[in-house]
């Protein structure tokens, strides 16, 4: 038998399962997938199917010769698969959202199959690693331009990186350009953005359809909205507002990914916020609301966009006395999760480890159901 290496086996709480098992997959018919009763919070007890001998053709390929193959081979079988993951995805877990009740009823489950199979707690006896969230609710935000007009989100914006716009803010404005910045095409000089709240159009220059950065077909990195807002928030910019085309904008505030990511809560790594010192706001709107913002500059997003597909130089916008207003109604707070960790002491290669690692957590309830 080969020199065995020390196991460490983590269950990450922090991410989504890479597939979701559901009830009706599992054919458990005593699963009404609804939200349960916490009672007085505490986990249920855990039992799971004792593993059996399952009839594995091992033997039968080349190299399917090791009998201690066939032996742990043997100790997974689909009844022992089936108990796990009727527990993991029944109403009891809550659908494992990260940082919740039911999440941490997956935790206990799972520590009590490490236990169970012979594992330690890997995490100097406990078997926790706990770590702290920063957690975003956003309720409703609201955007103006002229104290006025109330713009809704989805109707008429979105946004990207909710953490962001958690706090409501008060900023001026200022058109540039692309949003673009190398020694060829500038679109910042002899602009002053600290402080502002940049209007900037979607896309690259393009002329005959080849992008002037790339010469080519193929776009450049600043086609990517993360660029441009890189490049102003090193400028000091406050946030950075990217005017689309309608079609452009219907298409994006319509995915289902972006729509999630703009209802409910969000979650990140607290370490992570506070080595960045959090993100800019991101806010994305269709032309037609963009154009009424540039009106008394007797310009069109249109007629901009096609003088700037030869020239970097940016022709300033007079926006009168308008300024971007955010009114957020948001909380923030901070969440404790957990990985589980097991560990598996080795007979050999006492240096050297090997790290198993799983998500655990998904998505929890969303709209009343699992």
């Amino acid at each position: 038998m080969q020199a065995l290496k020390t196991f460490l086996t983590l269950l990450l709480a922090f991410g989504l399962s890479a597939t979701a098992w559901s009830q009706n997959g599992l054919n458990n018919k005593s699963l009404k997938n609804q939200v349960i009763d916490r009672g007085n919070g505490e986990a249920p007890s855990f039992t799971a199917a004792q593993p059996k001998a399952a009839n594995h053709a091992l033997g039968t390929k080349p190299g399917y010769t090791d009998e201690n193959l066939k032996k742990y081979a043997a100790t997974i079988t689909a009844q022992d698969l089936e108990a796990h993951l009727s527990f993991l995805a029944s109403d009891a877990c809550e659908g494992r959202e990260t940082g919740r009740h039911g999440q941490k009823v997956a935790a206990q489950y799972l520590a009590s199959q490490f236990q169970k199979i012979g594992l330690k707690p890997g995490n100097n006896g406990s078997w926790v690693q706990e770590f702290e969230l920063e957690e975003v609710e956003i309720r409703k935000i609201d955007l103006t331009f002229d104290g006025k007009t109330i713009y809704k989100t989805g109707k008429d914006f979105a946004y990207l990186n909710m953490a962001a716009m958690a706090e409501s803010f008060t900023a001026p404005l200022v058109f540039a350009g692309f949003g673009i910045s190398t020694e060829k095409y500038d679109n910042f000089q002899g602009l002053s953005l600290q402080g502002k709240a940049v209007l900037v159009l979607n896309g690259e220059p393009k002329v005959n359809e080849k992008y002037v950065l790339s010469g080519s077909e193929k776009h450049s990195k600043w086609a990517e909205t993360r660029a441009k807002a890189k490049a102003l928030k090193e400028k000091g910019a406050k946030a950075v507002i990217i005017a689309m085309s309608d079609a452009d904008y219907k298409r994006i505030s319509n995915n289902p990914w972006l729509r999630h990511k703009m209802t409910g809560s969000s979650l990140k790594l607290k370490y992570i916020v506070d080595r960045d010192g959090g993100n800019m706001p991101i806010l994305l709107i269709p032309e037609r609301i963009a154009n009424v913002l540039i009106k008394k500059s007797k310009k069109q997003c249109a007629e901009l966009r096609n003088t700037l597909n030869t020239s970097g130089k940016v022709s300033q916008i007079d926006f009168k006395k308008n300024k971007c207003q955010v009114i957020s109604d948001a909380s923030r707070k901070i969440t404790v999760a957990e990985n589980v960790l097991g560990f598996m002491e080795g007979s050999d290669k006492k240096d050297e480890v090997v790290v198993l690692t799983a998500h655990y957590d998904h998505l929890g309830i969303k709209d009343g159901e699992i």
